[in-house]
């Protein structure tokens, strides 16, 4: 994968269960009493992912028009060149101005946030954000992750192939692959299950 990817954890049933929430890691005990942001026993934890824009209050204007909650709009509170957009499971989106000039620097690759519907979270970050979803991994019966990047129009055109794999001539493909998984325990495809099976005779 290139790019920044964002990863969406999905553990399966949630999106079915009308008391699970995910907390935002905003709200925490470490606030004063009186703040809305207030929670009893939790500390603030995760703050938020960033997205960079050309213009933050027309961009906030298109995502209120499609339905998009706001934790804080960019004329409110003490800072007026950011706004805080919310998810689907009420997590924070950073909305920042972007330079000129942006210079080469560390980047953060990838965050993982944790969610409750992965089709409403993948719907919300993918049509709303434009954002790719580049891969899926599924851990049956447990969890899914959904990883996705903001490609640019050449990435989303280019289909990148690279290294897929070397190859050894055995005399007995089948007491070869069983010597290797008695040594390792795993294989990724027996001889007798893979479809590539009809291709090495030679």
């Amino acid at each position: 994968m290139t790019g920044t990817t964002l990863e969406l954890t999905h553990n399966h049933g949630s999106e079915e269960d009308p008391n699970f929430k995910v907390w935002s890691g905003n709200h925490g005990c470490d606030l004063p009493k009186d703040s809305p942001l207030y929670k009893e026993g939790a500390v603030r934890g995760f703050g938020h992912i960033a997205f960079n824009m050309p213009d933050i209050v027309a961009s906030s204007e298109a995502l209120e028009k499609q339905g998009v909650k706001f934790q804080k709009r960019p004329h409110e509170g003490r800072m007026k060149t950011i706004a805080f957009a919310l998810d689907p499971d009420g997590y924070w989106i950073e909305l920042v101005p972007r330079g000129d000039a942006l210079p080469e620097t560390e980047n953060l690759s990838q965050t993982m946030l944790r969610v409750k519907d992965a089709d409403a979270s993948i719907a919300f970050y993918r049509d709303i954000l434009g954002m790719t979803l580049v891969r899926a991994m599924h851990v049956p019966g447990d969890f899914s992750n959904y990883f996705l990047a903001s490609l640019t129009p050449e990435q989303r055109e280019k289909d990148p192939v690279g290294f897929g794999h070397i190859g050894y001539l055995v005399d007995d493909l089948v007491a070869c692959c069983k010597e290797m998984e008695d040594l390792v325990g795993v294989l990724r495809a027996f001889a007798s299950e893979s479809q590539l099976l009809p291709c090495l005779g030679g």
